[in-house]
């Protein structure tokens, strides 16, 4: 999917480019049959005129080198409460599914195999302990933006065996409905779904299904604009992949930051922060 304002200055670069071809084509017609009638006398003007420029060329690269690619980030927004969901919340979250871990501190963290399984499917969120584990942060990042929220897009991980963070979806999807009455429409299932086997894939993987939920928002109505993409959970090279897919200045990324101690221990409550970013070439 190409950017409404990517398109916008692609036609005008192709318009101009055709004009600058077009007038470089008749110049050059001339200047042909202006060479034609005064022979080969021309040549080694020709010849020194180009050394010339060549040298400037590289006098000038030497002097000031072509700069490298720079990420322009614009000043971040934050959701505290209503009046600030009001302002900034989005009608379209695209976010990851993390794995369920339970705190160490929790009495979830107890449970055996057998036990964790049986609550997951009869989405027993007393017995799991929702509040005190990984899922938190995803689910504070989607409450965030229930002001205006209609469209929830999933993105889960599979493995070797169909261990992944898939099996918890419709945990997720559960709690947020019944504790919090989200009800918007989610998108998950096999097709928001990316296998773990290589994590060296992962970030392109990630990049492609990012890019193609991104076609399948503007089919439905949303535009750049509507959608955040949430970087909070999933494992690092999913954050990559996303965040990358993220870098033309009409897409934005989320996190969910809080306050910390001195020893770097979360100690406040969680909050989404919103990012914009652009990848500026060099000169």
């Amino acid at each position: 999917m190409i950017p409404q304002r990517l398109r916008r200055f692609l036609r005008l670069q192709r318009l101009s480019a055709g004009l600058v071809g077009l007038t470089f084509g008749v110049l050059i017609s001339i200047l042909a049959n202006w060479l034609s009638d005064r022979g080969t006398r021309l040549i080694p003007f020709l010849v020194a005129l180009l050394i010339i420029s060549i040298v400037v060329a590289l006098v000038l690269y030497l002097r000031e080198p072509f700069s490298p690619v720079k990420v322009a980030i614009r000043a971040p927004v934050t959701i505290h409460n209503e009046l600030d969901a009001r302002q900034y919340a989005r009608p379209g979250f695209v976010g990851f599914v993390p794995y369920y871990t339970p705190r160490w501190s929790s009495p979830a963290s107890k449970l055996d195999a057998e036990a964790r399984k049986k609550a997951i499917e009869e989405s027993d969120f007393a017995a799991l302990d929702i509040e005190n584990s990984n899922l938190m942060p995803t689910v504070q990042a989607i409450i965030s933006h229930k002001e205006r929220l209609k469209h929830c897009w999933l993105i889960a991980t599979a493995g070797q065996e169909g261990e992944g963070s898939g099996a918890f979806t419709s945990l997720l999807i559960n709690y947020l409905q019944a504790k919090h009455g989200i009800g918007c429409k989610f998108y998950h299932g096999d097709a928001y779904t990316v296998n773990l086997e290589s994590d060296a894939e992962l970030p392109r993987r990630i990049y492609d299904r990012v890019l193609a939920i991104f076609g399948e928002a503007e089919r439905i109505g949303l535009s750049p604009q509507d959608l955040v993409v949430d970087v909070t959970t999933g494992i690092r090279s999913m954050a990559l992949g996303a965040t990358l897919a993220c870098l033309d200045a009409e897409h934005t990324i989320e996190f969910v930051g809080t306050a910390y101690d001195n020893s770097g221990n979360p100690t406040g409550p969680l909050y989404p922060i919103i990012f914009n970013f652009e990848a500026l070439p060099g000169q």
